[in-house]
């Protein structure tokens, strides 16, 4: 998988950073809480409920859907926002500040 195997070079050698599997993929967490995660679908990212509508009118991103379930603090970005380097090291950071806001 790609999106893995960039999303694991992006992270490398960061502290307190812990892969795991999760439903359909992988996960990555800082200090226990997940703040994005790679699956079938795209880039699994956490997003603060407060700007969660924002980041699903920004393009090819849409809701996560687990179970028929669509939880509110995570979105899912599709590969074709992810074509550079950059937008991808965004998205990882935006899970990351998605933590110290709490949600």
């Amino acid at each position: 998988m790609e999106t893995l195997d960039r999303v694991r070079r992006r992270l490398e050698g960061r502290a307190e950073v812990a892969e795991k599997r999760m439903v359909g993929g992988r996960s990555f967490s800082y200090r226990g809480r997940m703040f994005c995660g790679v699956n079938a679908a795209g880039l699994v990212v956490r997003v603060s409920q407060e700007h969660r509508d924002g980041v699903l009118a920004e393009p090819h991103v849409r809701p996560l859907v687990i179970g028929g379930r669509h939880p509110a603090g995570f979105v899912v970005v599709e590969p074709a926002g992810l074509e550079t380097d950059e937008l991808l090291a965004a998205w990882i950071e935006r899970g990351l500040a998605a933590l110290d806001a709490g949600d």
